[in-house]
């Protein structure tokens, strides 16, 4: 699939790929991942959510590892992280560090050491990382 952006949003996708990092599928992903979790209002403009909007103390997140995308909901109220999608989907860690190192145990199980600094390693919509939750 082709998609054809303004030059302004090409731009601002391509700056938003270099500073994460990433490519430019990866950033309109996670656009897409955010919008669809914060729910969207119908075409009719009833107020209907498309997708279950999530709770005040639920933030969406993702991480990359090893090229590998994961996307997750971190619980400001927990401090717990659920991933969503990608490596490890469906599984519930008491913390971001364990999710982080879940992620890096599924995609890299030869890895000695798969602890991660989780504050660091998952991101948010906007691209910064959980530290600036606090």
């Amino acid at each position: 699939m082709t998609i054809k952006l303004d030059a302004a949003t090409e731009l601002a996708v391509q700056s938003v790929a270099k500073a994460q990092n990433t490519g430019v599928a990866e950033v309109v992903a996670m656009l897409l991942e955010h919008w669809v979790a914060c729910g969207t209002e119908d075409a009719a403009g009833s107020g209907a959510t498309a997708g279950a909007t999530p709770a005040a103390h639920e933030v969406a997140v993702y991480g990359t590892y090893l090229h590998t995308r994961v996307s997750g909901v971190y619980d400001t109220a927990t401090r717990s992280l659920q991933i969503t999608g990608g490596p490890g989907a469906g599984t519930t860690h008491s913390s971001a560090s364990a999710a982080a190192a879940a992620v890096v145990e599924a995609v890299n199980p030869k890895r000695v050491n798969s602890s991660k600094n989780g504050l660091l390693f998952w991101r948010l919509a906007n691209g910064k990382d959980l530290r600036s939750l606090s």
